[in-house]
């Protein structure tokens, strides 16, 4: 599994910090295992409860903060350098929205 994912993080793509390991993370509900996470990829999922729409929840709320940083600022704050956190398989929240409060 780990040559599969090239030695990164299944989420981030970045490989662990020296000394560290990737997590095996696995459905809670099934126990399968899903892949390989690093520390804070795996710890998004569990404080997310590995529920996709609280977790859509948390993008849209990042997006609407990244948008008004950038009309208030002019530049994008979106992560490190401008880097953008999106990963390419997560889409638009289509499913009911968890009420994160942000309006």
């Amino acid at each position: 599994m780990l040559d599969r994912q090239g030695g990164v993080c299944a989420i981030c793509k970045r490989k662990p910090d020296e000394g560290k390991a990737l997590f095996v993370d696995h459905c809670h509900v099934t126990g399968m295992v899903r892949g390989l996470l690093c520390h804070k990829c795996n710890s998004v999922l569990a404080f997310g409860n590995d529920d996709p729409d609280i977790l859509r929840a948390a993008i849209a709320y990042l997006r609407v903060a990244r948008d008004r940083d950038r009309n208030v600022t002019g530049r994008d704050t979106a992560g490190a350098g401008g880097r953008a956190m999106r990963p390419p398989d997560i889409v638009a929240a289509e499913t009911k929205p968890y009420d994160s409060g942000v309006t």
